[in-house]
């Protein structure tokens, strides 16, 4: 459990990093049961256990410690697939053999070697088998709570690795306590291990904070007057907020921002799923300030980036009511109705969640949109040909009669617009509170020229619940693109 999180700064979570996690650790482990019982038959001692636990206690911890220098190799080692998802499938994979197997495979030799040993006393070997292995599973699962519900969110995943450790060491020494140097060992283990762990998770220039949440791994990094909100592996940037600016510079969420312009109405309800810092919805309230009353509601699944948007980037707006919900039960459990919905949620640099992808949850958004409603979808894409984008705006084809394909300039960002009815974008430009604003104006008119109408297209396979491989579609969009531009 806690492995994911000491990757997650590097690597991100995606499901390729929880696969590797997965398959390394089931190898080392079976590796371990095998040399387990090889070895034990060899030498079916307590003491010569005691001395593999306690290795693999020592092994332990060192890998907080070990993580960063490693993973920042193996990043610059892959430098040349720097944007690619193909570095987080085998970047984690090396970082997660190298740091995790040796120690998981001696730990796993415990329980064949402990069968043997027991069974030299006692003859009925399958109750003792059936002891040893109900004992380990209840181990687990007290291995699987401690470290989600109370460690990490208490001491973070480096000192919960270094508990663990400890702990192995500490048992390890007590069963050699005859050789009082591992009583010591382990005692200097405990003491000196929390004074010298690296204060940060991922250190970097300009951090302003740096936490660990239920589920992810947060920067705010400032540079330039300028704050960002990073998750993971920090590459993407979830939100953005610069001190007495309304519009940040950044286009997509200016875009957004722009968005409310598209309704005559001077009151309009409007929804966020993934606010994250509230950029966009921050930034509509002010520009539009005193033209439209915009009654704001943001879902956000993680309530320590909410707390976060709170302190760091202004958001404590007056028309704002946040819900710490996930945007897919949100949508599905809500009685109302809204003109706007901006859909812009990313659990990674650049993955969406894949169940806010699919048929089914743009059909619960369709229910929750007014008559005259729109929505506007952030998609990051290296082209209008990529996979991903084909199967997502297929897939949001067969839910609305009209959706559009704005492109960000100078960015992969796309912005998607759906609705039952056309859009009329040359609204936005005649906004009196866009054209107060010469910047918006360019990146408008530069949308105006370049939006493009989007038909449902039946031999592209929707994106479902059954199916919507997401993280796949994206990873080779990536790869495609990458292996283009090297060849170009």
């Amino acid at each position: 459990m806690t492995a994911s999180r000491l990757l997650a700064p590097y690597f991100g979570t995606s499901l390729f990093v929880w696969t590797n996690i997965i398959a390394v650790i089931m190898s080392a482990l079976a590796v371990g049961y095998w040399l387990g019982g090889k070895i034990s038959e060899r030498r079916p001692e307590m003491t010569f256990l005691l001395k593999i636990i306690l290795i693999g206690g020592v092994l332990c911890f060192i890998i907080p410690f070990l993580i960063e220098p490693l993973s920042v190799y193996i990043l610059s080692d892959l430098a040349l697939m720097s944007s690619a998802s193909w570095v987080i499938l085998f970047g984690s994979f090396f970082a997660t053999v190298f740091v995790f197997f040796l120690p998981i495979m001696l730990l796993g030799m415990t329980s064949p070697y402990l069968i043997k040993i027991i069974s030299l006393r006692h003859t009925d070997v399958g109750n003792v088998s059936g002891t040893i292995f109900a004992v380990s599973t209840i181990g687990s699962i007290i291995g699987t709570f401690l470290p989600s519900i109370v460690f990490i969110a208490w001491l973070g995943s480096k000192k919960t690795i270094l508990i663990f450790a400890v702990t192995l060491i500490i048992v390890a020494a007590l069963g050699l306590v005859n050789r009082r140097r591992f009583i010591y060992l382990g005692m200097l283990a405990f003491v000196a291990g929390p004074i010298f762990i690296p204060p940060s998770l991922r250190p970097e220039p300009n951090i302003i904070l740096e936490t660990e949440s239920v589920y992810q791994y947060i920067q705010v990094v400032e540079e330039g007057g300028v704050r960002s909100l990073k998750y993971n592996e920090g590459t993407g940037t979830q939100s953005v907020f610069v001190p007495d600016q309304f519009l940040t510079g950044h286009m997509y969420f200016d875009v957004m921002a722009a968005s409310p312009a598209l309704f005559m109405q001077g009151e309009l309800d409007v929804l966020n799923i993934g606010l994250a810092g509230g950029t966009a919805v921050r930034g509509m309230s002010y520009l539009f300030e005193g033209e439209k009353q915009i009654n704001i509601e943001g879902v956000e699944i993680d309530n320590t980036i909410i707390q976060i948007a709170k302190k760091y980037f202004d958001l404590n707006l007056d028309n704002l009511k946040i819900y710490n919900q996930d945007g897919r039960i949100f949508a599905r459990s809500t009685e109302k109705k809204y003109d706007l919905i901006l859909v812009d949620a990313y659990s990674n640099q650049i993955y969406i969640p894949w169940h806010l992808t699919t048929d089914e949850f743009f059909r619960n958004i369709e229910a929750i949109l007014k008559e005259k409603g729109v929505v506007a979808l952030n998609l990051n894409s290296t082209s209008e040909e990529s996979g991903l984008f084909k199967a997502l705006t297929n897939t949001m084809a067969h839910n609305f009669n009209y959706v559009y394909s704005a492109p960000i300039p100078r960015t992969f960002n796309y912005i998607i617009f759906a609705a039952r009815e056309p859009i009329d974008f040359n609204i936005l430009l005649d906004n009196q509170k866009v054209n107060e604003n010469s910047s918006l104006v360019d990146l408008i008119q530069y949308l105006v020229e370049n939006q493009s109408i989007i038909r449902y297209n039946p031999e592209i396979a929707l994106l479902t619940d059954d199916c919507a491989p997401v993280e796949h579609l994206t990873d080779f969009m990536y790869w495609d693109y990458f292996v283009n531009l090297y060849q170009n």
